[in-house]
């Protein structure tokens, strides 16, 4: 659980860099830092596929370390082809979850698709609107994160923890 939460945490920082890269200072390699934004990103979004599909189990890291040359890869690809790529892994993992999950982790599960939903909304209204970017972006992120949020809460509610309360506050609500 706290490699998970350091791992949005990371991601968190990486995208706070990039943006800030864009908006108050200038670093200077703006390619490396977009490039580590969009790696980070897409890692967490295989990533939480991966909680979903292993749960506690170690594999859910080996599998992503697995995906990583995949993932820089597509750094310079599309965004169209990541997100296809992307839809599809997550469609498949959210397809294991329902049918192999506790029926009561199934809300955790459909408000989480909801969050992303709405966030993938978010996120194109934000490249088409220069003028308000920022403000679409920074709301795509926060529902990104309080979706990954509903996803670990549904996991651990599945009984890989006994935890008594899940609040969807953040990674580390759990």
């Amino acid at each position: 659980m706290i490699v998970d939460a350091s791992l949005t945490a990371i991601t968190g920082l990486s995208s706070l860099l990039y943006h800030t890269n864009r908006l108050l200072v200038h670093f200077d390699n703006d390619v490396a830092l977009r490039n580590t934004d969009i790696v980070m990103a897409n890692f967490m979004v295989f990533h939480t596929g991966n909680m979903i599909l292993y749960r506690s189990d170690p594999k859910r890291f080996q599998i992503g370390l697995l995906l990583v040359p995949f993932i820089v890869y597509t750094a310079e690809t599309s965004i169209v082809i990541r997100l296809i790529l992307m839809g599809v892994y997550g469609i498949t993992c959210f397809a294991y979850g329902l049918k192999n999950l506790k029926m009561f982790v199934r809300k955790f599960m459909f408000f989480g698709v909801f969050l992303i939903s709405c966030e993938l909304i978010f996120f194109n209204i934000a490249n088409y609107r220069d003028r308000y970017y920022e403000w679409f972006h920074g709301v795509h992120h926060i529902m990104a994160f309080l979706a990954q949020s509903s996803f670990i809460c549904g996991i651990h509610k599945n009984g890989v923890t006994d935890t008594q309360n899940c609040q969807i506050e953040g990674p580390c609500a759990c």
